[in-house]
């Protein structure tokens, strides 16, 4: 791994690897803060990365923020997860927003079924 002074680390991945799995390495990217070098038969043809320095002004971040679908039930989630104190529970809130699953062990299965509508697979 190496580390450059734009991304905490530089990933490798074969064309073919990248095309079946696009939209993880796309949020290693965005989230992840990582650069993916694209090899074709090993040799690097290309790099994705994020893109820093990117500003927009408050009115542009409003706009964008009252363009977003209302995620109601999500934002309801989170209150009861915020009186609780159960930081587990945003995240299965923010999971479930997403269409994620939560993998979790029998003793945690009620907990985590308080959130309406969450997949919840079993150990």
């Amino acid at each position: 791994m190496k580390t450059t002074r734009h991304c905490k680390s530089v990933h490798k991945v074969a064309s073919t690897e990248l095309v079946r799995h696009f939209s993880e390495y796309l949020a290693q990217v965005r989230y992840g803060n990582r650069s993916i070098i694209i090899e074709k038969n090993r040799s690097p043809v290309a790099e994705i990365r994020p893109l820093h320095g990117e500003e927009c002004s408050l009115g542009d971040f409003l706009a964008l923020w009252k363009s977003l679908p209302s995620r109601a039930d999500f934002a309801d989630d989170l209150e009861r997860a915020n009186h609780s104190d159960h930081y587990d529970m945003a995240v299965a809130a923010t999971a479930r927003s997403y269409g994620y699953s939560v993998l979790v062990s029998g003793r945690d299965e009620a907990h985590f079924r308080r959130v309406r509508n969450l997949k919840v697979v079993m150990l």
